[in-house]
């Protein structure tokens, strides 16, 4: 059985700490020619608070399966897992964005938890490619996978290729 990852890439961080450097700069320009001091300093900690939770939940959360176990750590840091026969179901579902393409979704349910996996995460293919063949070999249950959501998982697949 072969193991695998589930995460954000870490190239966004790079696009996330570009963004709050320019935003810090500007932050200091305000301050340094501006009259508003309280307004920069209340700004500059927003900015930083929220860069800080961008790179934390980049960082702390992944899915690892391994032998049909999933391991998820949050973007909070908490960690659960549970076996493939959890799986209640499993939603496969497609956004159309006009000017940035489809965004291609997958949303496993179980009794207690709900994971959602973008095509943007590294390795979301294999995901797809793992539970489509788990699915076609009967070890997921029939009715965990809706006939759309099996047909959107053929068609993410053969795009992939």
């Amino acid at each position: 059985m072969k193991e695998f990852e589930v995460r954000f890439p870490k190239n966004d961080l790079l696009v996330t700490g570009a963004i709050y450097l320019a935003f810090a700069v500007l932050c200091v320009l305000m301050f340094v020619f501006g009259r508003h001091f309280k307004f920069n300093v209340v700004f500059f900690v927003i900015l930083t608070v929220m860069f800080v939770m961008t790179v934390l939940s980049n960082c702390l959360f992944h899915l690892r399966v391994s032998d049909d176990v999933f391991k998820v750590r949050t973007k909070f840091g908490k960690s659960y897992g549970f076996d493939l026969k959890d799986i209640k179901e499993i939603e496969c579902s497609d956004h159309n964005r006009p000017k940035l393409g489809p965004l291609y979704e997958i949303t496993i349910y179980t009794d207690s938890n709900e994971l959602e996996l973008n095509h943007s995460m590294e390795g979301f293919y294999t995901l797809a490619e793992y539970l489509l063949v788990k699915y076609e070999n009967g070890e997921l249950g029939n009715n965990s996978v809706s006939k759309e959501s099996h047909e959107l998982m053929v068609k993410i697949m053969q795009m992939k290729k």
